[in-house]
């Protein structure tokens, strides 16, 4: 007689090595993360301070005068679109118009 076959749910569990391991990295990786995010907001917020410690920057607007003798442009007028008129519905073989109907 042939023996069963042992049937299992398709997966397979990690070594407790791997598995600590994995662990540990996503440590560092979530420490990395939280110091990359705090000098990020450090450097902002001592941009910031820096940009209102600082003088105003003056700004110089200069007058623009009008363009020296320049000539009205003229817009020629543009046709307008003809639109066709629609043509009326081909006339019918009277052997194809049926008894009851618009056409004759």
């Amino acid at each position: 007689m042939a023996t069963s076959r042992r049937r299992t749910s398709g997966f397979t569990e990690k070594p407790k090595e791997e598995v600590k391991e994995e662990a540990k990295e996503e440590a560092q990786v979530e420490e990395l993360l939280d110091e990359i995010a705090t000098e990020m907001f450090e450097t902002i917020s001592r941009k910031e301070e820096e940009a209102l410690e600082g003088p105003l920057p003056v700004v110089l607007i200069e007058e623009v005068s009008p363009p020296i003798e320049e000539k009205p442009v003229v817009l020629k007028p543009q046709p307008r679109a003809v639109t066709p008129k629609p043509l009326p519905p081909p006339k019918r073989h009277p052997r194809n118009i049926p008894k009851i109907s618009r056409y004759k």
